[in-house]
């Protein structure tokens, strides 16, 4: 969502290119957390942001789901679901030749599931 820097065709800078970028508007998060099962939790969390000077009334969203369980004193596993919408960033689009015909905003998803050893090498337990 940064300006980038421009080069010419022989790798020289001619414009340097920001490594921040600022942005007035009105922040919105919520969270929940339930523990649905035993040992089996729910979390949830909602980042909406609207900008007042570019765009206004887009918003821009940050959803967040996971759950985590633990299945034994040895194994826990976690699944997070994750969609993001910024109306500033642009992703390629292409058509069924792979053949790149514009840009624009476009809903991303994320799915990360993870599984877990624990392990401890201390003193047993009595």
């Amino acid at each position: 969502g940064v300006e980038v820097a421009e080069f010419d065709a022989n790798g020289n800078m001619i414009a340097e290119g920001s490594r921040s970028r600022a942005e007035l508007g009105s922040f919105l998060k919520v969270k929940f957390r339930k523990e649905v099962a035993e040992n089996v939790n729910f979390d949830t969390k909602l980042e909406m942001f609207a900008n007042y000077l570019e765009n206004f009334g887009n918003i821009d969203i940050n959803f967040e789901n996971a759950i985590a369980m633990k299945a034994n004193d040895w194994i826990s596993v976690n699944w997070v679901i994750q969609m993001i919408y910024d109306d500033d960033i642009n992703i390629d689009q292409f058509n069924d030749s792979d053949v790149l015909t514009g840009s624009g905003p476009r809903t991303q998803f994320k799915s990360v599931f993870g599984v877990g050893l624990t392990y401890n090498f201390g003193a047993k337990k009595e």
